[in-house]
């Protein structure tokens, strides 16, 4: 889930102002609603502004004729009603800020009665107040002028002011929207507008009449702190955090079990199982098997390299189901060796690839490792190699992906079988087709404790191989070949929102266990974004299991390629795993 916090406090613009610094011209009053206090920051019943909040100072009177006539004032007892676009309670103008000499409304005019004001000296009528309590319903804005108002002429009576606690309840301000405040949003006590909450730049009050500008500023003058509008800030701010939020959703529903948070490793543990459930609705079923069975093995012939002798041979993975593949031993004494699973790239030639006799000879890697004192066996994916004229139409799996990870798994219990391997030290080493292979295998057997992948995988949304993708049907049509998931078409029709798994979430499922990835910065086909956008995701599951050491990325400036120097740091990296 996505949370979002509070805003920070806002500063506040002193509103205090002075004759021509925004005030309005004699006579002319405010239009209806504008400028009005927020919702519920009335002053309570009985009370006037307090001396020195808008107040003409202490001690400092009007100028002789500069008042208002006699009898031209408010009622005894009647302050202005909150609602009528006075300063907030408490906030003034600066002490000495009186109106200048001369500088008041005409003698006897008060604000229009247009204004929803009533005439000076005109008050409601007896018991007309609102009963005590009573205020506007919450979401209730101002009443549009005329609009309910007391007619001219028909005030209270001298001394009638509202009841004790009439005002508006909390949060009954004017519509968002109207120039004021957002509903909800009301002032507190002394409180001017927040900097960039006002009205809209050119909004409400024209231009001098004491609001914003067309520039979004207050004006500038005697009396007035000019600050400038800093919504458009606040919206980057926000805009900004909402984006860092969603990104790190994906790591958020990584720790994230029936919408409860995973905090231990038995929360985890829950996690995988429903990670190996998504990736089966799009690969099918993994198959049950008898691990105390060991597969039949058939040596078909040998060839001595350096340090070791690599044979090819033919195993029997499930009734009726047999893989080819090469098998290497080292020549050394050692009791027990540590072991790898080489699995290839998209290659015609399938494991001979990975011994080097391909083109390419930076993917020789079944070769390199049992140079280096591993036990390797390097099988053949379904349609390459000698299993070139698989049909994937007469087997018992949903996917080739499916089918590949039991072969794989099979391969694992052969090793674990022999007398010559350290069962505890296997791991899985893979370029491309073989990278992600190397990912899904190791998902669904913990007995793997080092997974390498090279140019294999990148998250869905970053996956794409340009125009080439059309003659698939679509983006991730690559993926839902007959060699691959045909799920991912016929099931969720290629779309990536419905798509059951991500890369991200797999490899989460092999934590806390040893993951080194080889990501090119120049990979057309895995997007070293969508990589490392992947790794951040992982990133809390490895630090919830203890484990940040085991999580490994390498981006080299190359294509798609596995180059000499991650190539070592990953055999590097094997070795502190499987050679301790």
């Amino acid at each position: 889930m996505t949370y979002f916090t509070k805003p920070a406090a806002l500063p506040i613009i002193n509103p205090g102002l002075k004759s021509g610094a925004g005030m309005m011209p004699s006579g002319a009053g405010r239009p209806s609603g504008a400028g009005m206090i927020p919702s519920g920051v009335g002053r309570p019943s009985g009370v006037g502004r307090p001396s020195g909040a808008g107040m003409i100072p202490s001690g400092v009177g009007r100028p002789s004729g500069a008042g208002r006539p006699s009898g031209a004032g408010r009622p005894s007892g009647v302050g202005r009603p909150s609602r009528v676009g006075m300063r907030p309670s408490g906030v003034g103008r600066p002490s000495g800020a009186g109106r200048p000499s001369g500088a008041g409304r005409p003698s006897g005019v008060g604000r229009p009665s247009r204004v929803g004001m009533r005439p000076s000296g005109v008050g409601r009528p007896s018991g007309a107040g609102r009963p005590s309590g009573v205020g506007r319903p919450s979401g209730v804005g101002m009443r549009p002028s005329g609009a309910g108002m007391i007619p001219s002429g028909a005030g209270m009576p001298s001394g009638v002011g509202r009841p004790s606690g009439a005002g508006r309840p909390s949060g009954a301000g004017m519509p968002s929207g109207a120039g004021m405040m957002p509903s909800r949003f009301g002032r507190l006590s002394g409180a001017g507008r927040p900097s960039g909450f006002g009205m809209p730049s050119g909004a409400g009050m024209p231009s001098g009449r004491g609001d914003m500008s067309v520039e979004g500023t207050i004006p500038s003058g005697p009396g007035v702190i000019s600050q400038p509008d800093r919504r458009p800030r606040r919206i980057l701010i926000f805009v900004i955090s909402l984006l860092l939020s969603v990104y790190a959703a994906s790591a958020q529903d990584l720790l994230t079990y029936h919408n409860r948070p995973v905090k231990t490793k038995k929360d985890w543990n829950l996690k995988r199982m429903q990670i190996l459930d998504s990736m089966q609705a799009a690969m099918g079923k993994l198959p049950a098997r008898d691990a105390r069975q060991v597969p039949q093995v058939q040596f078909l012939d040998s060839v001595s390299g350096k340090n070791y002798k690599r044979f090819t041979i033919k195993m029997l993975v499930a009734e009726s189901e047999h893989i080819t593949a090469y098998l290497y031993i080292p020549s050394g004494k050692s009791k027990k060796y540590p072991a790898m699973l080489a699995l290839h790239e998209t290659s015609p030639i399938g494991k001979q690839s990975v011994d080097g006799q391909d083109k390419n000879k930076n993917l020789a890697y079944a070769r390199e490792l049992a140079e280096r004192g591993y036990v390797v066996i390097a099988p053949d994916y379904p349609s390459f190699g000698d299993s070139k004229d698989y049909d994937f139409a007469a087997d018992r799996y949903e996917s080739a992906t499916m089918k590949g990870i039991f072969n794989h798994i099979r391969c694992v219990d052969f090793l674990v079988s022999r007398k010559d391997v350290n069962a505890h030290q296997i791991g899985v080493i893979g370029h491309s087709l073989g990278g992600h292979n190397a990912i899904f295998v190791s998902a669904f057997d913990s007995r793997l404790k080092v997974v390498v992948t090279s140019s294999g995988w990148t998250l869905f949304d970053f996956y794409n191989i340009g125009p080439a993708s059309q003659k698939y049907g679509g983006r991730l049509g690559p993926w839902a070949q007959d060699r691959y998931m045909p799920l991912l078409r016929t099931k969720y029709n290629l779309d990536p929102e419905k798509t059951p798994f991500d890369f991200d979430e797999v490899i989460a499922a092999i934590a806390p266990r040893a993951f080194f990835s080889n990501s090119p910065l120049k990979d057309s086909n895995f997007d070293v974004k969508g990589v490392k956008k992947g790794i951040e995701n992982v990133s809390p599951v490895y630090r919830l299991l203890g484990a940040t050491d085991h999580l490994q990325a390498r981006y080299p400036d190359s294509g798609h390629d596995f180059p000499d120097q991650v190539r070592f740091e990953a055999y590097q990296f094997i070795d502190t795993i499987l050679k301790k």
